[in-house]
């Protein structure tokens, strides 16, 4: 049984000793270190018997009892031998191996990984052709365990192009920043055919220290490689990255529009002033993508600074396709002054999609969308269910204000009558109804809103949206 434990946990030790001393040591001398290492390890071996028998000589005659326990020299000698393995204990705690993994997360990815991932990785190893690899690199892509990252850094060298790309994308899924130095110098090696695939996967692990070969591709690279690495700069959103998008963008003479679209969302990934700036003076770009890229950018920033500008865009953009997305942008900002150029903003789009987007980024401000959003993706027969009930919630709150000046049972006349003539479409009609039933002292954005759509179906015929947004506006 000794034996049987020794066997099992004592392969593990050593295993992880000779791997230890492989990664901590120089690669021009490592031969040499390994070399002393067995020179030692076998010296000890042959001195440790001689010495453990002199000791356990030397203390036979002592004995010593503890509660119901005999201790002899044999018990004594193993006490040692457990007291002098702990010592050095202390020694490796001295010792810095950056790429260590910690014992709970090496047992949670053991535990994790299947016998499925095992064969995969001796597939990728030992498959006799193209395809077998390939198939093996997409499935430990899949299974996203740290335990192939060694494995799939080999297979970056591959003879085989298909085989370097699918490992290259592997190593971006599993997130391991230990794969970083090997796709850095294939990202630096044009012939590896894997450019674009080790910048993204180096985004997609998001270390810092794959930003300088990033911002060197970004400089230096073709065009389809400096898109893919601005992409992958902006995954990795901390300050200094932005500082190279940005570089990029205050010279951007000469620079092809994807490129400064890509920088530009790329940009959202963390708010700086020059950011924010940046971002603002692209917004009136002449090129549509340019200009689209630098609004989705302010938006998915979530900055109140970039309401204003925003608004100023809206107003002045000619682009109905641009609408839309400015509208989105204006709502994930969360400043309410925004919603009346949205609701006016409706009159200028003819789209019914772009129409129902801008609707939902104005139901969004007023923090109605839990409703509106369901309301707008719904079928006719539902909607119709949704308006009744928001007209009767309406007559309800209105009934039990005590500020209204009219009776309850004129109230529920007009409320009724609301009804009916909704589900008529005579969407103006019923708004008139349901004015005469609203507190009067409604204020703020939703007020303001409501008070607009008023106004609006005095001069044209609302739509079922904009009635249904009323309402809400009121609840």
């Amino acid at each position: 049984m000794n034996n049987t434990l020794a066997g099992i946990f004592w392969s593990g030790v050593g295993l992880a000793q000779f791997n230890m001393l492989i990664g901590l040591t120089p690669n021009e001398r490592k031969s040499v270190y390994v070399g002393a290492m067995s020179a030692v390890t076998g010296l000890a071996g042959g001195v440790a018997p001689i010495v453990g028998g002199a000791i356990l000589t030397a203390i036979e005659p002592i004995k010593v009892r503890i509660g119901v326990y005999n201790f002899g020299h044999f018990q004594i000698i193993f006490l040692m031998n457990s007291l002098f393995r702990y010592c050095n204990l202390y020694f490796f705690s001295k010792v810095d191996d950056p790429g260590a993994s910690s014992a709970r997360s090496v047992l949670s990815q053991l535990s994790t990984a299947g016998v499925s991932t095992w064969v995969q990785m001796h597939r990728l190893q030992n498959a006799p052709n193209e395809e077998g690899k390939i198939r093996a690199a997409h499935a430990l892509r899949s299974a996203r365990t740290a335990l192939a990252v060694e494995e799939l850094i080999v297979a970056l060298d591959d003879p085989s192009h298909h085989v370097r790309e699918e490992a290259a994308e592997a190593l971006g899924e599993i997130g391991d920043a230990r794969a970083i130095p090997a796709l850095r110098d294939h990202l630096l090696d044009p012939a590896s055919g894997i450019v674009g695939e080790c910048a993204y996967a180096i985004g997609r692990i998001g270390d810092p220290e794959g930003l300088e070969p990033l911002a060197h591709l970004l400089r230096e690279g073709i065009i389809q490689d400096r898109i893919v690495a601005a992409k992958a700069i902006g995954r990795i959103g901390s300050a200094e990255a932005m500082v190279e998008l940005i570089g990029i963008l205050k010279n951007p003479e000469g620079e092809p529009e994807a490129l400064l679209e890509s920088c530009l969302r790329s940009l959202s990934a963390e708010e700086t002033p020059d950011n924010t700036s940046v971002i603002r003076s692209f917004m009136g770009h002449k090129a549509r993508g340019v200009r689209l890229s630098a609004i989705r950018a302010a938006g998915d920033l979530c900055s109140p600074i970039l309401a204003e500008p925003l608004q100023e865009q809206l107003e002045r953009e000619e682009d109905e396709s641009v609408v839309p997305q400015i509208a989105v942008s204006l709502a994930m900002t969360g400043d309410p002054k925004g919603v009346i150029p949205l609701l006016y903003s409706l009159q200028r789009v003819e789209s019914p999609i772009a129409r129902r987007q801008i609707l939902n980024a104005i139901g969004i401000v007023l923090s109605v969308e839990e409703i509106f959003y369901p309301f707008l993706s719904s079928e006719a027969s539902e909607k119709d269910g949704i308006l009744k009930k928001l007209i009767r919630d309406i007559g309800k709150r209105a009934v039990a204000n005590s500020d209204i000046s009219i009776p309850d049972r004129r109230v529920q006349v007009r409320i009724d009558r609301a009804e009916k003539l909704a589900t008529q479409d005579e969407f103006n009609a019923a708004l008139a109804q349901i004015f005469y039933v609203v507190p009067d002292e409604t204020s703020g954005p939703r007020g303001e809103v409501f008070a607009a759509i008023v106004a609006d179906a005095e001069k044209r015929e609302i739509s079922q949206e904009e009635f249904v947004l009323a309402l809400l506006a009121v609840t």
